[in-house]
């Protein structure tokens, strides 16, 4: 009986291979950065936002002071100005891009898909936006131009930029230009009548709104005060506070949808219909609640309306922490039954 030997050749290791071609790819990397000379370092510090673009991945830095404009009581910057700093970081992305630059060019938020807040920002900081545009859908003239877009913020630790650099905030967001028409997300218009029975209202003054690149901060502004107003108010914040001994901050939220159009039509009612009624519009912020991860988490589900039209919507989950640890802790009875009451 004839016996047949064969021999396998073991192949080379799939993560050595893979460790050597990530060498050759960083140091091909490093040989491509653009070399800045320390005139022009200056220059850009003397403005005090600096940007950098990296090939690879198409990501630009852009550097941001925190002021006492961004920080809310605490001296931690105010949960929605995160947006702010990624609205401006994205307009500096679009120059660096030849993208931005007309008079009547307008760029909005429209939807944001998720955020994440890591750690607190303060007075003082010194924070630098990352920002990626993983999806563009080109510019033909027809369509309506649209950008698919994650920040990533970190706290600077040092005198100098480093890639490991504490993350402090996160989100992924879609931007468009609000002179250009098309079809966006549509919007989930049901609600009960349970959650309007609190509604905060909102008297939406000629002032009220900013420009309209953050209409998004604005409406996260505004389900804030329905949050504030559900738990009973500031003084109520900070009886949590003293008596509990016990905070309660942002840690993410998702699928925020916002209707420009209807905004932008709120915005021009009030300079047309509403003056002469010597009294502003008026919108109602609402929210359901429910609790999550034995009641250490609570998410709001909120809508901002105009009587029956929905102007955004969207999902924010707090956390409630101890004062003095800062680390996650189940929710007071007092406030459960704040937020779990109808009436």
């Amino acid at each position: 009986m004839m016996m047949t030997t064969t021999t396998t050749t073991s192949p080379t290791p799939f993560v050595s291979s893979c460790r050597e071609v990530k060498k050759r790819s960083s140091k091909n990397v490093r040989s491509r950065t653009p070399f800045v000379t320390e005139r022009q370092s200056t220059r850009w510090r003397r403005f005090y936002s600096t940007t950098t673009r990296t090939t690879a991945s198409c990501t630009t830095k852009t550097r941001f002071d925190v002021y006492i404009e961004d920080t809310d009581h605490y001296a931690v910057v105010y949960y929605a100005n995160y947006f702010r700093f990624c609205a401006k970081a994205f307009e500096n992305a679009l120059r660096m891009r030849g993208e931005f630059g007309r008079d009547d060019d307008v760029v909005e938020c429209y939807r944001i898909e998720e955020a994440k807040y890591q750690q607190p920002a303060v007075l003082g900081d010194v924070l630098t936006v990352e920002t990626t545009i993983v999806n563009d859908n080109g510019d033909d003239g027809i369509t309506w131009k649209r950008w698919i877009v994650e920040h990533t913020v970190r706290k600077r630790r040092g005198e100098k930029d480093d890639a490991d650099d504490a993350p402090v905030f996160t989100c992924r967001v879609r931007y468009g230009r609000a002179d250009q028409s098309g079809c966006r997300d549509s919007e989930d218009s049901t609600s009960s009548d349970t959650d309007r029975i609190r509604a905060t209202n909102i008297r939406l003054f000629a002032s009220e709104l900013n420009h309209r690149s953050v209409w998004h901060a604005d409406v996260l502004r505004w389900f804030e005060r329905n949050r504030t107003d559900l738990i009973g108010g500031p003084k109520a914040l900070e009886t949590l506070k003293s008596k509990d001994d016990c905070v309660v901050v942002v840690s993410s939220i998702r699928d925020v949808r916002i209707s420009s159009d209807a905004l932008a039509n709120v915005h021009s009612m009030e300079f047309t219909t509403h003056v002469d009624a010597g009294e502003p519009i008026s919108l109602s912020s609402f929210s359901s609640v429910r609790f999550l991860r034995r009641d250490v988490q609570c998410e709001f589900d909120q809508r901002v309306c105009l009587d029956d039209a929905v102007v955004a919507s969207g999902k924010v989950t707090c956390t409630v922490l101890k004062r003095d640890t800062m680390r996650p802790r189940a929710s007071p009875d007092s406030l459960k039954a704040r937020l779990l009451r109808v009436a």
